[in-house]
């Protein structure tokens, strides 16, 4: 859900770079396989509740239940779908921040510029 970090982006100006760190690992598979590598929300460090539903709405969501599974909430079903939820990150700057929190901890890690 993009919407509550709207404010935060900003669309890169005309011929910016984008960086994009990544373990070799994933990197040799996309180049294998030709395809991007997307990493699950809820696997990210630097942000242990990005793939968590903002507590008001878990408040709401927790006494609505399903017709047919009434032991199964709303607030699960959410829950569920966010954990499942895949990014890509891309930074406009290639920092030691994207170095520590997105090369998984691995001395191989590539750089991707775009």
């Amino acid at each position: 859900m993009i919407e509550p970090h709207a404010y935060l982006l900003n669309k890169p100006t005309n011929g910016a770079l984008l960086y994009k760190i990544i373990s070799s690992k994933y990197f040799f598979a996309m180049i294998e396989k030709k395809y991007l590598y997307f990493k699950r929300v809820d696997t990210y460090d630097d942000d242990k509740r990005d793939a968590d539903q903002p507590d008001k709405d878990k408040e709401l969501t927790t006494g609505i239940r399903f017709e047919k599974s009434p032991e199964y909430t709303a607030q699960q079903y959410y829950s569920d779908s966010r954990s499942r939820t895949y990014a890509c990150c891309f930074s406009t700057e290639n920092t030691t921040y994207l170095w520590k929190h997105y090369d998984n901890q691995e001395s191989n890690a590539v750089c991707l510029v775009f």
